[in-house]
Parts: structure tokens; sequence; C-alpha cells
């Protein structure tokens, strides 16, 4: 139902995808608030290729948008609200917020006439495995704590946000917690998805680390954003029994990997329980005493490296090296690692 008063269209819409109310002003060039209020906006996704828009930001009227529950396909955003306005540059996207069952994310940033976006974008969970299944990811990481922050850039509108167009950067940290099984879907964007050849690939035997997952500590990492391909120098995963370090790039769009994968296990947490074995209470006793003064250097004596290439579908992992040393800084190249 709609009905004019004043200077403004009243439109009132109610069916099972949408219940709330607009108010448009009756001349767009006036630059007067439009409002938008849902008690529930279900938006289904779209199976056609739209294209990018073509539409001038900077003419778009103010906004003021508020969804108490909304959707986007099977994607609940929860609660929903933004402000927006026109700029000499475009539009001006402030205190997008959403509250969602499982996440909330926090977002601002500009879609500019010239045709492009650039937007900051926080990211936290309480429980990474609940977020990841509220967006279609699930059996994969169980508990884990999320921060993540994300400053992006990508052609076209809003709306044409893709991982694979994406340029800029992100930081990613998250708390203890598991990964259970690394499906499609971030698993192959972080690399994690190499992590599952491990066991049945490599010379040495690492089965007992991911038997039934992989527990950890913490993962964190930064990456660089690049028209499809991210890239690490310091993925970090903090494990109970192992570290693993993951260098190099995935590339979004061609879907294939180009990573160098440092296992760390750590020897020294198993050194009790050898010299009680060999040497009873007092065994034990000194062998504790040498790993709480040396258990880094034990750690770090020896580092396995691998390279991971290839499609995401199938990746391959090689041994291409086991030493003490760290890896070199910037983009790996395994060729060098086997030369070293």
């Amino acid at each position: 139902q709609a009905y004019q008063e004043d200077d403004y269209w009243f439109v009132d819409l109610a069916g099972e995808n949408v219940d709330g109310r607009l108010r448009l002003p009756t001349d767009l060039d006036e630059n007067r608030l439009m409002v938008a209020e849902f008690d529930r906006l279900y938006w289904p996704e779209s199976e056609e290729e739209l294209g990018e828009s073509h539409m001038d930001s900077r003419k778009l009227p103010p906004l003021d948008f508020y969804a108490a529950d909304l959707r986007f396909g099977d994607v609940e955003l929860g609660t929903v609200r933004f402000e927006s306005f026109p700029t000499e540059y475009g539009m001006r996207i402030e205190n997008f917020e959403t509250q969602a069952p499982y996440f909330e994310l926090n977002a601002s940033g500009d879609w500019l006439a010239l045709g492009s976006s650039d937007f900051d974008v926080t990211l936290t969970a309480n429980d990474l495995g609940d977020a990841l299944e509220s967006f279609g990811f699930a059996g994969m990481v169980d508990d884990g704590q999320l921060i993540a922050s994300l400053h992006a850039t990508w052609p076209g509108a809003p709306q044409d946000f893709e991982m694979a167009r994406l340029s800029g950067d992100l930081q990613l940290s998250i708390g203890k917690g598991q990964i259970i099984e690394v499906n499609p879907g971030a698993g192959r964007i972080f690399g994690l998805l190499s992590l599952q050849t491990l066991p049945r690939r490599l010379q040495l035997d690492f089965s007992d680390l991911f038997k039934s997952g992989l527990a950890f500590d913490s993962i964190s990492g930064d990456f660089e954003l690049n028209k499809g391909e991210a890239f690490t120098r310091d993925m970090v995963i903090k494990g109970p029994t192992a570290d693993v370090y993951i260098q190099g790039q995935t590339n979004l769009a061609t879907q294939d990997y180009n990573q160098v994968l440092t296992i760390v296990p750590k020897v020294s947490g198993a050194l009790p329980l050898v010299g009680a074995i060999a040497g009873g209470g007092v065994g034990a006793a000194a062998v504790m005493v040498l790993q709480n003064v040396f258990s880094e250097q034990i750690d770090k004596m020896t580092r396995y490296h691998y390279a991971v290439t290839g499609p995401w579908s199938d990746p391959q992992v090689e041994l291409i090296g086991a030493n003490e040393s760290q890896l070199p800084v910037g983009q790996p190249i395994p060729e060098a690692l086997k030369e070293g």
C-alpha cells in the first residue's frame, strides 16, 4: 500500500518475506532523507548475474535504514542499521552495524562515483564454529573466538562484494579451538585445506596430530589482498603438540595455492615422560629442569618445510627441507628452500 502526504510517499510492505515501511521524498533531487524500517526483511539471493551498477552514487538521497530481522539468502544478519549520505565523491555509509545470533559486524566506507567501493569492516564472534555454520560452512571448527579486521576495495557497488575481487588487507585472530574438518570455504582461503592432506601425503608421520582434527591454542595472521590473490607472510597456528607456520598465497579467482608450510613439533612436551620411563621420578625431575631452561631451543631444533601448490581440489604437498632455520621473509619460493 502506498499514499502521498506532503512531499513524501509512504509505502507499507507486508508479505511472507517482508514487513515494514518506506518513506520516500517525492523529489529525489532535493537531497531529503529516505527512511526504511522493517520488522522483517528476507532478501533472496539472485541466481542471475546482474553486472556492475553504473548508478551515480553522488545523486542518491541520504538514507536511514533499520531492520529488526534481516536475512540475505540463508545468512541471518539479525538486527541491522546504517546511515548513508551523498558526498562530492560518492555515497558515504556510516555506522553499518549487525547483531546476528552468532557474530557482530561493523563497517563504514564509501561507494565512490568512479565505480568502486572502499570499506573498513570488523567482524567478531564468540564461537567461530557457530559463525561459520551461519554462513553455510558447517563442521569446520569448534569454538574459537574471532576478531577479524578488513580494509578492502572492489569494483562496483557495495552489493558487488566478492572475495575474489578484493584488494586490501585482512588481520585475523582466533582464540582456542579445534579444526574439525577443512571443508570448502574459509579453509581454502587461508590454506587450512592443505593441512588435511598432511597425514596421508608426507614422508613424516604427523597423523597423531590430526587424528581427530587439529586442536589449536590460537590462529593469527595478516593477509594482503590483491584482485583475488590473498598473500600472507605470518600466518601461525599455535597448537598443544605442534605449531604450523604458513607463508605464501592462495588465488581466490583461479583457486590454487603457492604456499610454504612449516611444522614445528613440540618435542619438549614429551621429555618428562621419557625421563620418568628411563630414570623414575629423579629422571623426570632432571628432565623437567632441562625442559624449563631449554624448551624453546629443543622445540626449534627441527622444522619441517613443505611446498603446497596446485588447485584447491587437489593440492600437492611436498617435503622440501628439515632444518632449524626460520622461513625467509617475503614470498616463499620452494626452489630457494630446496637449494638451502
